[in-house]
């Protein structure tokens, strides 16, 4: 089947707590509802921070249904930023069961920290059949593959909301390099799109990282790195070496 060759639904993805986010992007409702006719809705992200502060357990039940494993690698080194990473993996998840259960064939789903160009804004979507279309100015395509950082705009269809919450069910790394590792293993049909139209907002203090302090990867799995600091806290690990059911 090939994909109609129109957007068709927006999603901006943006926390309760990020109303300043909201208002500086808040133009683009008007902006493509009345000069494009596409429907744009708000889609409330998951603030995994604020709700792991109201239950330290949800960590746990993440991980036990496997949404989250302790394999995961290339996470950042502060715990507020390992858990924004499960918050935005999470709302993009949250987008993508929304497309999947109203089958909506094309939506561009938009992060809220980012400059958006109306000018070079188009709807038109003549690349025949794809899953996911890139459309922020950090994703480049270079020998067939693709490269970069950031999840900030993208466009999905139908059957590529399905394929990604069918591969996407576990978190193993960042959620944009987890993605860009399914279309270069030609797991996902994906493309650039030409009119590259939204780049990240460079001033704005990312909900990810919340402080301004740099937050950067660490390349040891998550359960490595609970080992080390459970170790380091003199916790008594042996207390841990039986098998349960």
């Amino acid at each position: 089947m090939t994909s109609t060759n129109r957007i068709d639904q927006v999603y901006i993805i943006n926390l309760k707590r990020r109303e300043d986010l909201w208002e500086k992007i808040k133009y683009l409702k008007d902006f493509l509802s009345n000069t494009h006719k596409i429907p744009v809705q708000r889609i409330e992200g998951i603030d995994f921070k604020y709700e792991f502060s109201k239950n330290p357990l949800l960590f746990n039940e993440l991980v036990s249904t496997g949404t989250v494993s302790l394999n995961a690698t290339a996470l950042r080194n502060t715990k507020d930023a390992i858990l924004g990473e499960i918050g935005c993996f999470l709302s993009h998840k949250k987008c993508w069961t929304e497309i999947a259960n109203k089958s909506l064939q094309n939506t561009l789903i938009l992060e809220d920290g980012i400059i958006f160009d109306c000018d070079t804004f188009s709807p038109l979507l003549d690349y025949g059949n794809f899953d996911i279309l890139f459309a922020n100015q950090e994703i480049i395509k270079e020998n067939n593959k693709l490269k970069g950082y950031g999840f900030q705009a993208y466009i999905v269809s139908l059957a590529g909301a399905k394929k990604l919450l069918n591969l996407g069910q576990t978190l193993v790394l960042p959620i944009d390099i987890q993605i860009r590792n399914l279309c270069n293993d030609h797991q996902l049909n994906w493309n650039i799109h030409r009119k590259k139209f939204v780049r990240r907002d460079a001033k704005r203090v990312s909900s990810i990282n919340s402080t301004n302090t740099l937050s950067y990867q660490v390349f040891n799995t998550l359960s490595q790195r609970i080992l080390t600091n459970m170790i380091k806290k003199n916790i008594p690990i042996a207390n841990y070496l039986d098998l349960q059911d």
